[in-house]
């Protein structure tokens, strides 16, 4: 199958499975005459497995590093992920159920329908899990480190200039990518996740920004605050990463 087959099959974008073919994660075995990618059923399978890795919210590098070989407790760490889904979708039941009661018109006050205490357990348990496995890593460490003492107060703080980034993007989406105002605002980005979780480095900026427009989640997320934001900022930021990287 040819990359617009793939993606109409997997519901990925052809964007999605370029991104995995450069960072090693989708890699087709196979290329025709012209040089375009085809993939045979090992990589249909890979693929699948990969979908089913995100859709529990495995990090693609961690989806990456069991794939090619680090397969040990696989099947443990699946089920802590399941463990969490079920929960989530446990609570989202006893919401619904909320739902029908207020239609039929019923009064009965139920908070315990809003209880997230099993889905952080859950949670728990993994993270858990994955720092055992991939705690070892400067910039885990480190974001882990400075984001276990923020307060309330911390968070509220961090997410609003996020967003008042996020938000400066998408009013500048329509100016160049190379546009000074826009460079300076993803510079103010690198300097955000310097600041509060890691040392980000361009290499490390860059492949985030690939990432904002790989990944539909990563893109939903960003795009709420207007559609186009996250690739005016993978944009801007893939301009700003080459420009320093050149440099230097």
């Amino acid at each position: 199958m040819n990359v617009l087959e793939v993606a109409a099959l997997s519901h990925l974008s052809k964007r999605a499975l370029h991104y995995y073919d450069d960072i090693g994660l989708l890699r087709p075995k196979r290329q025709d005459e012209n040089g375009y990618r085809e993939y045979d059923e090992d990589d249909l399978k890979r693929l699948e497995q990969i979908l089913l890795y995100r859709e529990m919210e495995f990090p693609l590098k961690d989806i990456a590093r069991i794939l090619d070989g680090q397969k040990a407790d696989t099947a443990a760490m699946m089920k802590k992920h399941k463990a969490v889904l079920t929960a989530k979708r446990e609570r989202l039941d006893r919401i619904l159920e909320l739902i029908e009661k207020r239609i039929k018109g019923e009064k009965a006050m139920d908070f315990e329908a809003f209880d997230e205490r099993a889905i952080e357990s859950a949670k728990a348990k993994y993270e858990a899990e994955a720092k055992a496995r991939w705690g070892n890593t400067d910039a885990y460490r480190e974001s882990s480190q400075r984001t276990q003492k923020y307060t309330k107060e911390d968070w509220d703080k961090i997410s609003e200039e996020a967003d008042a980034i996020c938000r400066r993007f998408y009013e500048m989406k329509d100016l160049k990518p190379d546009d000074k105002k826009r460079l300076v605002l993803a510079e103010a980005w690198r300097r955000h996740i310097n600041i509060y979780y890691y040392d980000c480095t361009y290499e490390i900026l860059s492949g985030l920004g690939q990432m904002y427009v790989a990944d539909e989640r990563f893109t939903q997320t960003i795009d709420q605050f207007g559609e186009g934001t996250a690739k005016a900022m993978s944009e801007s930021i893939q301009v700003l990463c080459e420009q320093k990287i050149n440099n230097d």
